[in-house]
């Protein structure tokens, strides 16, 4: 009775596998990166955050390294502002087996380098309530824009040693809605579920991507479209009331879409504390 559930699992498990592969045999050039969302642990008025977080992307022919500055402020027992700001550089090499653009069907090898670079910038109001009488427990809604930049340059050469040069550049807007459930498990230790519901349209974007290659490597951006998916994320923090070690798994509904890739998930870690209540103690 249980073999056909555990059949379709199965099934389930390695289509997904393979578009994955699929998926990462033809493209490196993210237009987005699912990042740590900014996430604070307030009780009352005059908490205060201010974390530094590493994120990492790994994939078979290179890896993605970011950084994240966020900070935050509880100006009443039930309100607070938040900001964050992500910057992301990579590096991939690999070597790549594709068609000729010019000579349409002729197969050949590109030996392929691509420099990576995005910065980001959130701004956010939220609210938070405690879920149970001991206040250990909280509910939180974050509401807010960011806005930011990316761009990729792509250089290599053939089997033929023709060498090639490559450009991509575009900005970006983003509304997010970010409701959370966090929970305090134990003395100093908590776990945080989010949800990051997230509207994203790009604009300005300039690229010298033929229009072949752009279908090829899914860079046929609509500025006019709305890019719209959810962001879960799992967070865990270990330390007292003001300084914490963080670390989350975060991914990524927007991948991949057609015209569109983002990256599907990253790990991030950091400290996190509350730098108004430490200044106080000194």
């Amino acid at each position: 009775m249980i073999t056909k559930p555990f059949q379709s699992i199965k099934f389930s498990f390695i289509v997904l596998l393979f578009l994955i592969i699929l998926s990462s045999c033809r493209s490196r050039r993210y237009m987005y990166n699912v990042s740590a969302p900014n996430n604070p642990y307030f009780q009352k008025k005059g908490d205060s955050k201010l974390s530094v977080e590493g994120d990492v992307f790994f994939t078979y022919s290179g890896s993605s390294f970011g950084g994240s500055l966020q900070g935050a402020y509880a100006f009443s027992n039930h309100f607070a502002g938040a900001y964050s700001l992500d910057l992301w550089k990579d590096n991939y090499k690999y070597t790549e087996y594709k068609y000729d653009f010019v000579n349409v069907g002729e197969p050949f090898i590109r030996y392929t380098s691509i420099d990576y670079n995005r910065n980001f910038n959130e701004f956010a109001l939220g609210y938070f309530v405690a879920l149970n009488s001991k206040k250990t427990n909280y509910f939180n809604i974050y509401c807010g824009y960011g806005v930011g930049s990316m761009n990729f340059k792509q250089t290599g050469s053939d089997t033929s040693k023709n060498l090639y040069y490559r450009y991509f550049q575009t900005n970006l807007n983003k509304v997010f809605i970010q409701p959370s459930f966090n929970f305090q498990v134990f003395k100093g230790g908590k776990i945080s579920f989010i949800s990051k519901f997230t509207w994203l349209n790009f604009n300005q974007t300039s690229s010298d991507y033929t229009e072949v290659e752009k279908g090829y490597y899914f860079l046929n951006l609509n500025n006019k479209n709305l890019y719209i998916g959810v962001e879960p994320t799992m967070l865990v923090s270990v330390g007292d009331e003001n300084f914490q070690f963080i670390g989350s798994l975060s991914f990524n509904s927007l991948a991949p879409k057609p015209g569109f890739v983002a990256t599907p998930w990253c790990i991030s870690g950091g400290v996190s504390m509350d730098i108004i209540h430490l200044l106080k103690r000194k």
